[in-house]
């Protein structure tokens, strides 16, 4: 018998195609199931090979068997290759091939070529960022001159295209004519005067389609180049997604403003206000979406560590950052409340309401919950104690934490704090200016502003790496407080 034996396995096509990805119990079985066609002399140990094809591989693998007495020093060298499997699938092959491929083709990436790429996606997402601002305060402006229910169809394809001569724009009106606002509303109204609040509508109508275009193209390309995969690429998509619910929402909210209103109620036609709420939010949900992503890509991948607080306050720092983004998302979302019915037209008059802190009409339509959602003073009332509890919040939380964070959550921590101030004062003046559209459109600008600041600051918590504090006390002081002992013994 030969000391030096050469042994080649082979393995069924589907073990060896698959052989890479499976642990170390598979492996056992494969290896008791190759090994029985050998003599019990020349049988290696399963569990002797396992650990070097784990770390190994399947090429050139070797191990040494001490099971034959025959002879004193036998090595069996055991070779697996895929290329000489006698039932290679050329399929799972060429599978297992590619996805080669793309372990070195992730290998060769670099932390350069890393953040270059996230800097670009960061700053694309920033960019539909300032679309969405752009949409969003349009869209005041629209509400704010009466020019949401301009247009009565919804063409996402056509409509692009404006009227370009006057008998087009003679059929826009005549559409309009047929309105229950123009009925009720603006039976004066004149074509020049129609062309104005045209004007607003087709403009919202123009941003909302950049928005969704400015986002889909670059988010195709960067999918087919393969910077987006797997669950960013499922995120992605969601987002988008997203800007075509909120095309859907808006569209529905117009529609609402198109029918006639309820006879008992004796009001002017006008979209409903809870759709408009709907849209509202939707808007900055996705905003806030982008936004969030946005800020994550030009985090550093090096965290700053924080040291100088407790883990029980590192979690109410982090939860604390949570509280005020849903706080100040909730006060927006009631602002349109207010906004749809026109309830920013009554006491307009601040800190009270009729003489007292909140009025009298507060619970006067039954059952009692559709006071928070149809009864103008109430909706009036709730935007203001949230308006309010904001602020004192944002307050009391900004003089604690601002000697607990880093440098880094500082600059918007500060920020948070001073829009939180400007915008309670916008509050207060589009109130007492009776809903003026250049303060009313600031207003909500500013419930932008205060979003964005508190999404700065929550990013900038999340990226904060806590160190708990060493409880081992200074050599100086150890020596101190051994002296004082010494002198107490003697």
């Amino acid at each position: 018998m030969k000391e030096n034996m050469m042994i080649s396995l082979c393995i069924p096509s589907n073990l060896c195609s698959s052989s890479s990805r499976l642990g170390i119990p598979s492996l056992n079985r494969v290896l008791s199931r190759a090994h029985s066609s050998l003599p019990p002399s020349f049988r290696c140990n399963a569990k002797t090979l396992c650990p070097l094809i784990k770390y190994g591989g399947l090429t050139g693998l070797r191990t040494v068997s001490s099971q034959t007495s025959s002879l004193k020093q036998a090595l069996s060298f055991f070779n697996f290759k895929r290329s000489f499997c006698a039932h290679t699938n050329a399929k799972d092959y060429d599978h297992s091939k590619q996805q080669n491929s793309q372990n070195e083709d992730e290998v060769e990436l670099t932390d350069e070529e890393r953040e270059r790429r996230k800097k670009i996606i960061g700053t694309w997402l920033l960019i539909c960022c300032g679309l969405v601002v752009i949409v969003v305060v349009v869209g005041a402006i629209t509400r704010l001159t009466e020019s949401g229910l301009s247009i009565v169809e919804w063409k996402p394809i056509s409509g692009i295209v404006p009227p370009l001569n006057e008998e087009e724009w003679q059929k826009l009106f005549e559409d309009y004519k047929k309105t229950p606002e123009f009925i009720k509303v603006h039976s004066h109204m004149q074509l020049e005067d129609f062309k104005y609040i045209f004007f607003w509508e087709y403009i919202h109508r123009i941003g909302g389609r950049t928005v969704g275009l400015a986002y889909l193209l670059p988010f195709l390309t960067f999918y087919y180049k393969k910077w987006l995969v797997g669950p960013e690429a499922a995120l992605f998509a969601g987002m988008f997604g997203l800007i075509g619910f909120q095309g859907l929402v808006g569209w529905l909210m117009v529609k609402s403003g198109l029918e006639e209103p309820d006879p008992e109620t004796n009001q002017a036609p006008r979209v409903s206000h809870l759709r408009l709420a709907a849209h509202l939010g939707t808007a900055f949900t996705l905003y806030s979406c982008l936004l969030y992503t946005a800020l994550k890509c030009f985090e550093p991948e090096k965290k700053p560590r924080l040291s100088e607080i407790t883990g029980r306050q590192f979690i109410h720092l982090q939860r604390g950052a949570l509280g005020l983004l849903a706080l100040t998302f909730t006060t927006a979302v009631s602002g349109a409340l207010v906004a749809g019915l026109r309830a920013g037209r009554i006491y307009n008059e601040f800190p009270f309401m009729g003489g007292w802190f909140w009025p009298e009409e507060v619970l006067r339509m039954e059952p009692k919950w559709k006071n928070s959602l149809y009864n103008e003073s109430t909706v009036q009332f709730q935007h203001r104690a949230l308006a309010t509890t904001t602020l004192t919040s944002v307050t009391l939380f900004y003089s604690w934490a601002i000697r607990k964070v880093p440098t880094s959550c500082k600059r918007p921590l500060n920020f948070l704090l001073g829009i939180s101030y400007t915008q309670f004062i916008l509050g207060i003046s589009t109130l007492l200016s009776f809903v003026s559209l250049p303060v009313a459109v600031a207003h909500q600008a500013g419930a932008l502003a205060l979003l964005s600041s508190s999404l700065w600051f929550l990013a900038r918590t999340r990226n904060l790496q806590f160190v708990r504090r060493s409880t081992t006390l200074p050599m100086e002081k150890f020596r101190a407080i051994q002296e004082q002992t010494k002198k107490k013994l003697s």
